[in-house]
């Protein structure tokens, strides 16, 4: 978490609050070697016209 937090100060200043708020809503996880991190996504029905 620490290493996230001094990632983020490199762009620019946290106070307190906002430090907190984040260490409060991240959660943290481990990938081992050759794993990844995959988000599913929903696709729209293909009856929807673009």
């Amino acid at each position: 978490m620490k290493q996230l937090i001094e990632c983020i100060l490199q762009f620019g200043n946290l106070n307190k609050q906002q430090v907190d708020l984040i260490t409060n809503k991240v959660k943290e996880i481990e990938l081992l070697k050759d794993e990844y991190f995959r988000k599913q996504v929903k696709f729209p029905d293909k009856s929807v016209s673009w």
